[in-house]
């Protein structure tokens, strides 16, 4: 299960200056590998930036999980995908929020075909086994060209900080325990959840119709012959024997 934003209105116009300008996983923004080069990943309104921000589960499943989602799409070691950081880019104009970039590093010879398979609905990349790597793959908004903008490219980093420059607090905002393990407990809660509340309904459902059961135990057949006769429904058996013997013979 992903964490979502459940639907709200529509946001104003602008990035507001509180947000910060990036969101780093817990071991900072990664320097780029060799031959690689620098991609987006934008999200729906279901992970607009502000709702990035306010919960550090939802950014820290992205850094875990597209990582997976990409390299089982490739068919590449999960280390080879990068997500470098997450960025806001404003869409509010056109749709009506903040959308979230996940800016990250792939091989070059390997854009092309990843950029094939966000526009095939059946590639491999959606048909993802984990449902939770699934789940984000649905959320991503594939009108996004998969090469990133130069300004994307050149947001701030703990390398420039560290450098000396001269960065606003609040610029990066880092986010802990970005792991698979850590993540899973939520999902795995969730179905432990479900469980419990599905064998509790069974035994309340096995309880009722045991009691109803009861209820309905069949009454004896002396019983049922005295209700009968107080009803007058019981007829004289005798007459109807000497009836039947009457015609055998």
């Amino acid at each position: 299960m992903v964490a979502v934003q459940p639907d709200t209105p529509s946001e104003p116009t602008g990035t507001p200056p509180s947000l910060p300008k990036a969101i780093a996983p817990g071991g900072g923004i990664s320097r780029q590998p060799c031959n690689t080069t620098t991609i987006q990943i934008g999200f729906n309104y279901r992970l607009p930036y502000p709702f990035i921000v306010e919960n550090s589960i939802a950014a820290a499943q992205i850094f875990a999980f597209i990582p997976a989602a990409i390299a089982y799409g490739l068919d590449i070691p999960e280390d080879k995908v990068v997500v470098r950081m997450l960025v806001p880019y404003d869409t509010t104009k056109e749709l009506g929020y903040i959308t979230t970039l996940a800016i990250c590093f792939i091989a070059i010879d390997l854009v092309d075909r990843l950029a094939l398979d966000l526009q095939t609905p059946h590639s491999k990349l959606f048909q993802n086994p984990l449902s939770s790597v699934s789940s984000l793959v649905d959320l991503i908004d594939i009108s996004f060209p998969i090469l990133a903008e130069e300004h994307l490219v050149s947001s701030p980093s703990r390398d420039q900080a560290e450098a000396g420059s001269q960065l606003p607090p609040g610029t990066v905002l880092e986010v802990q325990n970005p792991d698979p393990r850590f993540l899973n407990v939520i999902v795995f809660s969730t179905v432990v959840a479900i469980l419990i509340y599905t064998a509790t309904m069974v035994a309340v459902s096995r309880r009722y119709w045991a009691q109803k059961s009861r209820w309905r135990v069949p009454l004896s057949f002396e019983t049922i012959k005295q209700e009968q006769r107080q009803s007058g429904q019981l007829t004289a058996k005798p007459e109807a024997h000497q009836e039947t013997s009457w015609i055998n013979k």
